[in-house]
């Protein structure tokens, strides 16, 4: 959620500072930044401390034809 969330403001916050109506370096306009950067943040936590499947992907349990 964080991302889908994060990444539009991100970009909204970028226009508007393009725009020269908001200041992203300080103040307001460094709100929206806070979302994205959490996804940076939280995001490889999150998958190193989940871990990996290695048995699974040693047997070669995929699925043919799978994405994964």
């Amino acid at each position: 959620m964080l991302g889908l969330i994060g990444y539009p403001v991100l970009f909204l916050a970028a226009v508007l500072d393009m725009l020269g109506l908001v200041d992203t370096v300080g103040g307001l306009g460094l709100v929206g930044l806070v979302p994205g950067g959490l996804f940076e943040l939280v995001l490889p936590i999150w998958l190193f401390a989940r871990g990996f499947n290695l048995k699974r992907v040693a047997e070669g349990a995929w699925p043919q034809g799978s994405a994964k």
